[in-house]
């Protein structure tokens, strides 16, 4: 087909946004505003580890309230940080079957990463209580 002939919303058919990346920013700025209020908290709690390492540590792993903020931290951190590897992923891999392929291998590895994670510190919790 010749070029010349073609309109211009044939050629800007299937290029142009179909908003499916609104949904994918605001995850991405919802998850980092969420994700700073837990930093500051583990900073602050990090810095206390030199004094007091035992007591930071008992209280991280075994205060239920500092335990579900501690697995909330990891579990955002991972959510966030797949959405950062897809945008990585989707400027600068452009064949389509690998564009996918890693989309898909990152998306999985974070969600077993998230359920082996949060299902050893659970069963830790647990066994401590």
């Amino acid at each position: 087909m010749n070029n010349e002939f073609v309109s211009e919303i044939a050629k800007a058919k299937g290029l142009g946004s179909s908003r499916s990346g609104s949904s994918h920013w605001f995850w991405q700025r919802i998850s980092a505003l969420f994700l700073v209020p837990i930093y500051v908290w583990f900073i602050i709690s990090f810095l206390y580890f030199f004094i007091n390492p035992e007591q930071v540590v008992g209280n991280i792993l075994y205060n239920p309230v500092c335990f579900i903020a501690f697995l909330l931290m990891i579990n955002v951190s991972l959510f966030h940080g797949v959405l950062g590897v897809r945008v990585v992923i989707e400027d600068y891999i452009h064949h389509e079957f690998w564009k996918n392929a890693l989309l898909i291998l990152s998306y999985f590895l974070t969600f077993i990463s998230m359920i082996s994670i949060s299902f050893i510190l659970i069963v830790n919790f647990i066994a401590n209580i």
